[in-house]
């Protein structure tokens, strides 16, 4: 059997508020929302992914914050794994800005 797996990733900047949520749309459409199955505050938080539309989905983000280190301006990368067009695990990183990083602000 053939497996389909891929990793993507993006860096996210810390804005004021010294944190970052996130979820993550298949095909830019809010009807496919991946989340985590609780509020995931940190790397350590244990949780499994889900796909939902986004109001069943409501306050269940990843959040980078200052148990990650994270402080206005940090740059993290976000990693993304994928099995068979489904979000497996999603990972971040504290890293340094370079001129090649396309880093997503508010």
């Amino acid at each position: 059997m053939a497996r389909d797996s891929s990793v993507q990733y993006f860096f996210l900047k810390i804005g004021p508020e010294g944190q970052e949520s996130f979820q993550l749309l298949r095909d830019c459409d809010w009807n496919q929302v991946f989340h985590p199955s609780v509020p995931v505050h940190g790397l350590g938080v244990p949780h499994f992914t889900m796909l939902s539309p986004a109001v069943d989905a409501m306050g269940l983000v990843w959040i980078i914050g200052q148990e990650d280190g994270a402080a206005l301006g940090a740059i993290f990368q976000v990693t993304v794994h994928e099995d068979c067009g489904r979000v497996t695990k999603v990972t971040w990183a504290r890293t340094e800005p370079s001129n090649e990083q396309q880093v997503l602000e508010r």
